[in-house]
């Protein structure tokens, strides 16, 4: 299961170069792992944001629920000024029938704003 980390702004008009953190700490969550998609190392070696879609953070597991803790607890991690990701991934899919009354996990934009962030 995949989350997708974007950058402030995104999709419109995405916000490039600010700094990411806390890849390493993302990386320690078992099950979990991320991929770089709009990234740049600056001249300084920093990592730094270059596109709108920056980051796919990964979970796996024995099941769904079990990859969708993985993701977002690995996503938790990671420190992106502005950045945001989509809180319903895989929401339905990893419910159990004991589940009933369950919120739908309907497709939403609302997403966790990280520092410095604006909006909800």
């Amino acid at each position: 299961m995949t989350v997708v980390i974007a950058a402030e702004g995104y999709p419109a008009q995405p916000v490039t170069g600010d700094v990411i953190s806390g890849l390493e700490q993302s990386m320690s969550v078992p099950g979990a792992y991320v991929l770089q998609a709009g990234t740049a190392s600056g001249t300084d070696g920093v990592l730094r944001s270059s596109g709108g879609r920056v980051l796919d953070v990964v979970g796996t597991g024995g099941n769904i629920a079990a990859a969708r803790v993985a993701a977002y607890e690995a996503a938790g991690k990671i420190q992106l000024r502005g950045g945001w990701w989509r809180t319903d991934i895989a929401a339905a899919a990893a419910r159990t029938p004991e589940d009933n009354g369950a919120d739908s996990g309907a497709a939403t934009t609302s997403g966790v704003r990280r520092e410095g962030a604006s909006g909800t």
